[in-house]
């Protein structure tokens, strides 16, 4: 029976300084019997000295490559690259010395040390329609027509962004009804027919269908036939456009043509 002694816990190593920072070495899982025992590499201490050595003169061409990138004269930036290919000679030098080490260039670069890179910050549409999108049916309502307008610019917003972002902007701009003459004259008949005329103008086929029902309710789905393009139509889908029209007519009781007629008639009998 092979007996393995256990010294302690990987947390009790880890308290006594076991994966240190910069820490090179690793864990992995010992079966007795199964696992084989490597003695331990033994290290003399010079290249752990050496590549720390090599840290630090990397350190060292970034601080100068800082200082001449933020250099406000010529002579303090000519004076800052001179002490970059100072620390880059030792470089050179210092891996002569040391042929198990090599050079990694990109950690003599500017923002190759342990800071994380500068965050790039997102451009203030794609902030506003983020805002449209993840907000709730309150969120256009907080935003002013700038950011509205800045968020739907940017193409993101969906059709229920859309929809949400109109319906804002007609609650705080409403169309206002036609003005009604309230006097009991001539003009003020004519004048209040002409106004219904104007709001009932029939829709062409080709214009755009009313949708809510401030748009005069079902009378906004009033249509009348006219240049359709109809001629270009198969029969089948001649049928189906005529069917569609029936269909819609047969939803509403009056047409805007009918309203207008006994618009005139009370007019008359006035």
């Amino acid at each position: 029976m092979l007996r393995v002694v256990v010294q302690g816990t990987l947390d009790e190593a880890r308290h006594a300084g076991f994966q240190h920072p910069n820490c090179r070495h690793s864990v992995s899982a010992y079966l007795p019997g199964v696992s084989s025992l490597i003695p331990p590499m033994r290290s003399d201490g010079k290249s752990y000295e050496a590549g720390q050595r090599q840290r630090a003169i990397e350190r060292n061409i970034r601080k100068h490559k800082k200082r001449a990138a933020a250099a406000v004269t010529p002579e303090a930036k000519k004076a800052a690259e001179a002490k970059v290919r100072t620390w880059q000679k030792a470089t050179r030098e210092h891996l002569a010395e040391h042929p198990q080490l090599r050079r990694n260039r990109t950690r003599e670069q500017l923002g190759a040390g342990n800071l994380p890179p500068a965050r790039t910050e997102a451009p203030q549409a794609a902030v506003e329609a983020a805002r449209l999108r993840a907000g709730d049916e309150h969120m256009p309502g907080e935003m002013d027509e700038q950011q509205l307008a800045d968020a739907i610019g940017t193409k993101v917003p969906d059709e229920r962004d859309l929809d949400r972002a109109a319906a804002e902007l007609d609650r705080r701009y409403p169309v206002a009804p036609p003005v009604m003459a309230t006097g009991g004259t001539t003009d003020d008949y004519l004048a209040n027919r002409a106004a219904l005329d104007t709001a009932l103008l029939p829709l062409r086929l080709d214009d755009p269908q009313p949708t809510g029902p401030d748009e005069w309710g079902a009378y906004g789905r009033d249509i009348t036939e006219g240049p359709d393009g109809t001629e270009h139509m198969s029969a089948a889908e001649r049928w189906a456009y005529e069917k569609e029209i029936a269909e819609r007519q047969a939803q509403i009781a009056y047409t805007r043509e009918e309203i207008r007629e006994m618009h005139q008639e009370h007019i008359y009998l006035q």
